[in-house]
Parts: C-alpha cells; sequence; structure tokens
C-alpha cells in the first residue's frame, strides 16, 4: 500500500502525464515531490517498476536526462485502495481515498457502485461454519448508546437491540406484559409496584442480572450528576426496596396509573451496575446490556454488532450486525430526516448473487409527524395567537406535501393518522386548523400587529426541502421567514432552540399511545416540551396529572386525545404530515418486519440460502 500512495502522489503532481508516454523528469524533481532522499526515490522507483506500474530510463552522464512512462491508470490503483480499507473495516479512510484523488468524480461513482454490492445480507464460511451477517449503510456517526440520553431513532432502536426494560409493552393487545420481569403486581391505588425477576437473565460480560441493577437503573434517572432528559419518568418514586436476588418492589409518593408503561419504555433498559456506575462516558459507548445483541464495536466508520447467544428469550437467527458509516450514499438509498434508514435489504450471499424478478415488499405507516413548533418562551411574535393562526391559514399543507413529490408522505391532523383526535378535527370542517385560506391569513396577521421583521424557522439539513415551500408559501401570505439550519445536537447544545421562532421538526411515536403522548410533551429536550413555555404548566401538565391519577382505561383514552387536541386548540403547533416506510428487499430474506421506529428488528431477520430452497409443488 505505501507503494501505491507514492505512486498516486507522483501522478497527483503530473495530473498532465497520459499513460503510456514517456515523460521527462529528474531525480531531484522525483524526491521533491516525495519529499525524499535521491537514493530512496531510486528505491521506490525500482519497486513501481518491479509492479509494472512505471518504465523509468534513467539518464546517464551530463545532459542526459531520465523519462517515466506512468502504466497505471490513477483511478484503478485509488478504487483498489479504497476497496482494501472496506475490507479492513475503514470505511471513512477509503472515503477519504477516493475524495482525494484525481478524476475523483467518476472514481467515487465507480467506488460507491463498488460499495452498494456489499450492503444487504451476507452469508460467510468460516472456520466451516456460516455466519450470516446483515450489513447496512448509516449516513452520520452515532451518537451515544447509554439509555439515560438516546432520543434519536436509530439509537433508540439499537437500545432495542443491546438492552431489556423490565416489561414490554403488546401493540395488538393493548397491555404491558411481562419481559426480564416474570411477574408484577400493582397495587389498587397505584402507589405500589412489585417487580418478580427471571432467573439466569445474563448480561453480555457475563454476569447475571439482579434486583440490585434493576434498582439501580431507576436511581439514574435522578441523579442530578447525570442530567438525563428523562428524569421525569421517576420523579414519583419515593423508595426502592429490594426483597431478593430477583424481586422488588417500587413505592411513589403520589399514585401513578401509567407506570407500569413506564417500566416498558426503551429507556428502561436494565444496566450492569458494576460497569455503568461512575463510567457514564466510557458506557455510552459502549454499552453493555442483557439484549439480544452485544455491541462489539463502535468507531466513527463501522458499528458492529454480534448476536448474545445466553439471551433469556431465544439467540437471533443472525450471527452479526455491521453498520457503516457513510455519509455520501444519500443518493443510493432512500432516507428520511435523520439520514440513518436504508430502503432495501439487498442479499450479496456467495450462494446465490442473481438478481430476483420480483422483490418483497413490506410497509407501514407510522405514528408520530413532521410538525411545526412555535416557541412560546420567546417575546417574539410567535406568542401572539393571531399570528400562529395567520401562519396556519397560509400553510396549504395538501399542496405542500404534493410538492414534495414523495409517495410515502400523506397530510396530518394530528400525531396519530388514525386517533380520535385526528378523526375529530376531520370531522370538524370549520376548525380553523383545517382550511387553507390566504385571505384569513392576511387578516389574521393584520390583527396580530406583525410589521414584517424577521422569522426564523429552524430545520435538519435534511429538511431543506420542505423549509423552502413552507418559506415560500408563507412569504405569499406576507410573513418574512429566515431559515436557520442545524444538526439537532448543535440546535440544543448552542443555544438556538431559545433562539427560533419556529422549529420544523419530526417525532416518530411507537404502539405504546399511553407513554408515548406523555414522553414527547414531558421530556426535557423535547422541542415540543421545550416551546410549550408556561402553557406546559398551565394546560398540559395538570392533563398529564389526570392521565397518571386515572386507573380506568377507557377514561386514560379520553384524557390522551384530550391531550392531544391541545395542540390544535391552542396552536402550539401544526402537524403537516405522516410517513409511510416501506422497505424492498430479496425473497430469500425472511423475518423482516418494519417497527414502530421503522426499523427492521434484526433478532427475527433470517436468510434462506440458495442450496436450501424447497419446493412443495
Amino acid at each position: 500500500m505505501q507503494m501505491a500512495q507514492h505512486y498516486l502522489k507522483i501522478r497527483t503532481h503530473l495530473q498532465h502525464v497520459t499513460e503510456g508516454r514517456e515523460y521527462e523528469i529528474t531525480l531531484h524533481e522525483l524526491a521533491d515531490i516525495l519529499s525524499c532522499s535521491s537514493r530512496n526515490v531510486n528505491l521506490i522507483l525500482k519497486k513501481l517498476a518491479e509492479q509494472n506500474w512505471i518504465h523509468w530510463s534513467a539518464g546517464r552522464g551530463r545532459g542526459n536526462r531520465s523519462h517515466i512512462t506512468f502504466f497505471m491508470r490513477t483511478e484503478e490503483l485509488s478504487l483498489q485502495l479504497a476497496q482494501e480499507r472496506v475490507k479492513k473495516g475503514d470505511v471513512s479512510g477509503a472515503i477519504e481515498q477516493v475524495s482525494g484523488s484525481a478524476g475523483s468524480l467518476a472514481l467515487k461513482q465507480m467506488f460507491m457502485d463498488w460499495l452498494t454490492e456489499h450492503f444487504g445480507y451476507v452469508a460467510e464460511m468460516k472456520e466451516e461454519r456460516r455466519v450470516d451477517q446483515l450489513r447496512l449503510p448509516l449516513f452520520r456517526p452515532l451518537y451515544g448508546l447509554d439509555p439515560l440520553y438516546v432520543t434519536h431513532i436509530m439509537e433508540a432502536h439499537l437500545l432495542k437491540q443491546i438492552f431489556d426494560p423490565p416489561l414490554r409493552f403488546n401493540p395488538v393487545s393493548g397491555q404491558v406484559e411481562p419481559h426480564v420481569a416474570h411477574c408484577f403486581k400493582k397495587s389498587d391505588d397505584g402507589m405500589r409496584y412489585t417487580l418478580y425477576l427471571r432467573k439466569s437473565v445474563m448480561f453480555h460480560h457475563g454476569r447475571e442480572l439482579t434486583a440490585d441493577d434493576v434498582k439501580y437503573t431507576l436511581s439514574r434517572f435522578r441523579d442530578p450528576r447525570l442530567t438525563s432528559p428523562y428524569a421525569w419518568l421517576t420523579e414519583e418514586i419515593e423508595e426502592v426496596r429490594i426483597l431478593g436476588t430477583h424481586a422488588l418492589e417500587i413505592r411513589l409518593n403520589k399514585p401513578n396509573h401509567m407506570f407500569l408503561h413506564i417500566l416498558c419504555a426503551d429507556q428502561m433498559g436494565i444496566v450492569p451496575r458494576d460497569l455503568c456506575e461512575g463510567n457514564a462516558e466510557s458506557f455510552a459507548r459502549y454499552p453493555i446490556g442483557t439484549g439480544p445483541f452485544k455491541l462489539t464495536k463502535n468507531e466513527e466508520s463501522v458499528c458492529a454488532l454480534e448476536a448474545f447467544v445466553p439471551y433469556f428469550l431465544g439467540r437471533a437467527h443472525l450471527d452479526r450486525v455491521e453498520m457503516w458509516v457513510v455519509p455520501d450514499l444519500e443518493s443510493y438509498f432512500k432516507i428520511d430526516s435523520e439520514g440513518y434508514q436504508v430502503s432495501y435489504l439487498p442479499c450479496t450471499s456467495p450462494h446465490d448473487r442473481s438478481t430476483p424478478t420480483v422483490w418483497n415488499e413490506t410497509s407501514r405507516t407510522l405514528a408520530g409527524a413532521t410538525f411545526m413548533s412555535f416557541n412560546l418562551q420567546t417575546k417574539g411574535i410567535v406568542t401572539n395567537r393571531a399570528f400562529r393562526e395567520a401562519v396556519r391559514y397560509a400553510l396549504d399543507i395538501k399542496g405542500l406535501v404534493a410538492g414534495l413529490n414523495d409517495p410515502q408522505i400523506f397530510p396530518a391532523r394530528g400525531f396519530y393518522p388514525e386517533s380520535p383526535a385526528s378523526q375529530k378535527r376531520k370531522d370538524s370542517q370549520d376548525s380553523s386548523t383545517d382550511a387553507y385560506n390566504l385571505s384569513l391569513a392576511r387578516q389574521k396577521l393584520t390583527e396580530s400587529g406583525y410589521t414584517g421583521e424577521p422569522v426564523t424557522l429552524y430545520i435538519h439539513p435534511f429538511r431543506q426541502q420542505d423549509a423552502a415551500s413552507i418559506q415560500a408559501q408563507l412569504q405569499e401570505a406576507g410573513i418574512n421567514i429566515t431559515i436557520l439550519i442545524s444538526s439537532p445536537t448543535d440546535y440544543f447544545t448552542s443555544g438556538l432552540d431559545r433562539e427560533a421562532d419556529i422549529s420544523l421538526y419530526e417525532v416518530t411515536l411507537q404502539e405504546n399511545r399511553v407513554f408515548d403522548l406523555t414522553d414527547v410533551f414531558s421530556t426535557d429536550n423535547s422541542i415540543l416540551h421545550r416551546n410549550l413555555g408556561a402553557l406546559y404548566e398551565d394546560k398540559y401538565l395538570p392533563k398529564l396529572r389526570q392521565l397518571q391519577a386515572e386507573p380506568d382505561q377507557e377514561k386514560q383514552e379520553t384524557h390522551l386525545t384530550e391531550l392531544e387536541a391541545l395542540g390544535a386548540e391552542e396552536l402550539a403547533y401544526i402537524t403537516l404530515y405522516h410517513r409511510q416506510k416501506s422497505m424492498y428487499y430479496h425473497p430469500s430474506v425472511q423475518g423482516v418486519s418494519i417497527n414502530g421506529l421503522g426499523c427492521v428488528d434484526y433478532r427475527e431477520v433470517w436468510f434462506e440460502p440458495a442450496d436450501c430452497e424447497v419446493s412443495y409443488e
């Protein structure tokens, strides 16, 4: 590889020289290019000639100049080097290799074509055993994987693979069910909860999970040194009492009949006290849980999971999942606002590299929505209700969706596509949140006292097309929009969240409506929670308290409907559109389903090799 780098360095300086054509140059000039002595240049030239990459004719005597002829094409050699880097796991180095070379546009195209063939389901023979791997692209590096802090979709998906919460919510039955805890009890007043843990549930580092680990996991949320945005999850816990190695009782200081739902949350993934305590930073990079997969690599360019054989619910079918960080692959895959999701699972097994004539498809409409949230904490014009009404009337949401030309999105009337609150607003034709009306928008704008000052709209970098359409629609009504582009991380850490008047964001909810709506309005780093300002204390918190105090499930649903409807009543936010997630995959890939986050459950995926196909005809 060192010789290849020397060759490429010379060719970068002599790009004008055509392969196969003799070029006159001195040994001293080559020494300057390679930044080495003339003696070393001779050694390098000899080795390059031995590989038939060049022909070197040294000039002998005064006045006789040397000549070099290049045979190896620069793009071909750069591609080989990049491919070798990928095979060694250095994807970012490979991208750098092709990006920094001469003729990089054509070279990058060739490299990307080659690289995409390496994604999907891969079966390899190692030591006479087939190893089934799923290899996926990521379009950004992963953030931390500590359940205490995770808010982004891909990281939340990985929590499901690495950790287990005490309980699980079954979206089909709508009930909380046992998980790590094989049995649970709740007092009638909703203030005492007892968990009975399974025996022999093992952490990835080989130790058995105990009640003390569950107690420690709960305690972390209220540790002031850790400052979790999810501190609200355990704010009502008064005491956690260990009843034995595999049993504990949780006592609350007030009734909370949704606490079982909290114990189902991904953020409640149980962590081992011995590895996590005092090591929060390192634990976030290499977390240890009890889940079906253990994290074995988490580098800037590659993340790898391996099946955890002793998993208490049964070993995953896959042996390994690899995620390669390749920021330049956007044009090859369907991506969403976070830029993480591959839209198909191609088969690149050595057993079957044929292209199928028919690909399987699965799809799911995701709960949640892309929305605009008004920052009610500011002293700006957005705190004026008439102005917010003007914005709503100025937005042609159907036109916005049509203009985005994405068949996977459709207009939203709430966070849930078919929730009671959504249906109620759909049936209310005279609602101020239903109709696009430019004349009424201008009238409301006059009522608000707006004088044309810039109104800042924060967006994620992937939302620029959406923002441009919104900007144009609001501009037509007379609203001057300035677009502010930032990653979510920078948005919260740099103070931009206090400067932006409106935020364009997307929230993906899962199957547990009781928990999800509470979460989106209560979590500290939720844009909705932050932007509500005093409205949270005045309107939302009382509704949340009613929900917690209500033991009857039907009445809980009524409170949830009222909670969601508050957004329309107060115009704190405007939901724009829902998203459907579709996935296309090779017929040999089995067990593919899309979860509530829009991701594939790795534990259920398996591969039917070509030499095992069975026909019953």
